[in-house]
């Protein structure tokens, strides 16, 4: 996708979130740029926010001394440590991480897009009624992010059963569903993209920050290994084949 096309696009959907009201909440792609380059196009789909009034997580996920403040809720720490461990295969030891209060940890934010389901803001605990009645209010808008996001990861924070997957490209059913055995985290491969419905990154019934996040990590490159990387290779083959 052309650079410049992108950018409006995400222009484009950053107004429709702001035309639902005056106390929206801003996600989306946290660093363009970044997010282009990235080996790894990873999106997060969460229920909503636990604030007051208009503000920016795409901003805020930007900001090293907010994400230090907030460093204390499971769910940013999770995210920040889940992403940084995507995006960094080197790291194959959880005692090697950084801290997630480090600002080279808290950077591997500006790779990935970050969406919720529920565009206004929301309570500590989520009501299922109000999540499921703002996915049919904003289904158009999340079908939009997902087409010009075009992940190849797709995290659900416990919010795939929220979601008609017939939006999403992939093989839902249940031959293809696997599961890991610490977390129960579940996950659907195919050869383009990876979809995993995790435990929304703020539960805490017998998950450490550990377990929640090496089972992310270690689906999310088990795939690239044995999925996507044969897909990629199977293309350039075909595109050689064409060029000759």
């Amino acid at each position: 996708m052309n650079i410049d096309f992108f950018r409006k696009s995400c222009v484009k959907i950053t107004e429709q979130i702001k035309s639902i009201g005056e106390s929206a909440v801003i996600d989306g792609i946290v660093d363009v740029d970044r997010y282009m380059k990235s080996h790894l196009k990873v999106m997060w789909i969460l229920k909503e926010t636990n604030s007051e009034g208009y503000w920016s997580i795409v901003d805020n996920y930007k900001d090293h001394e907010w994400l230090t403040r907030c460093n204390g809720l499971m769910s940013i720490r999770r995210v920040i440590y889940t992403s940084y461990g995507i995006m960094h295969p080197e790291i194959t030891d959880w005692k090697d991480f950084p801290w997630s209060y480090e600002e080279k940890c808290q950077d591997a934010l500006k790779d990935i897009a970050f969406v919720n389901i529920n565009k206004l803001p929301g309570s500590a605990t989520a009501d299922d009624e109000i999540i499921q009645n703002a996915y049919h209010t904003n289904r158009g808008l999340l079908k939009l992010q997902f087409d010009i996001y075009n992940p190849d990861v797709v995290i659900f924070g416990n919010t795939l059963k929220y979601i008609d997957t017939v939006d999403f490209d992939g093989d839902f059913s249940d031959s293809n569903r696997k599961r890991t055995e610490k977390t129960d985290t579940h996950y659907y491969p195919s050869k383009h993209r990876l979809y995993i419905n995790a435990w929304h990154p703020s539960y805490f019934k017998g998950i450490i920050d550990e377990d929640y996040v090496m089972d992310i990590v270690n689906i999310t490159r088990k795939w690239n290994d044995e999925w996507r990387n044969q897909y990629t290779e199977t293309k350039e083959k075909i595109k050689d084949s064409i060029l000759e």
